[in-house]
Order: C-alpha cells, then sequence, then structure tokens
C-alpha cells in the first residue's frame, strides 16, 4: 500500500467461467450444468462483463479504489456450495 501515496493504485479482477469459445467448447455437459447450478445468475459471464469490472478500475471512476478484489462470477460459490439445491428447494415450495 505504500504505493498508492505516488496515486499507484493496486487491484485485481478474479473472473469466474466465461462463456468464451474455448471454455464452450471444452466443458462436459455433467460439468456445465453443475456449474450452473451452484451459479445464482444461471449463466456464464460474457467476456464483455469482466471487461467491464476491468474498465472499471482502469478508469477514473475508481481513482479512490485500492487494494481491492472483485471477483465477477455470478455468484458462483456464494455463501455454500449447495446454495442451487437450497434455491431449487424455496423454488418448489412457492
Amino acid at each position: 500500500m505504500h504505493e498508492a501515496r505516488k496515486n499507484i493504485r493496486c487491484n485485481a479482477v478474479l473472473p469466474g467461467m466465461t462463456a468464451t469459445d474455448v471454455v464452450q467448447n471444452a466443458l462436459n455437459d455433467e460439468f456445465r450444468e453443475f456449474f450452473l447450478h451452484h451459479t445464482p445468475i444461471r449463466r456464464m459471464a460474457t467476456p464483455e462483463e469482466i471487461a467491464n469490472a476491468v474498465l472499471y478500475f482502469a478508469s477514473d471512476e475508481s481513482q479512490f479504489t485500492t487494494g481491492q478484489i472483485l471477483e465477477v462470477c455470478g455468484g458462483f460459490g456464494l455463501a455454500t456450495p449447495v446454495f442451487g439445491d437450497l434455491r431449487d428447494k424455496s423454488r418448489a415450495a412457492a
């Protein structure tokens, strides 16, 4: 954080599963369903969504932001690995 005094900020974007051609072609159906089942948003990120997070850190809009890690993952792994199971049970009861 000593570099912050020189207006040098250090932030990171942690991209989640991103729907690129390489990823789409490499996933088997079983893993794709596992991933989507445990992601609250129920889809992969687009490359543009990851780029928007990077753009934020690169812009003047984040000039007071340093030392941050921004996970862009649609909530994958949120709270518990069984989030998808709990969500589906609550929907069934509604």
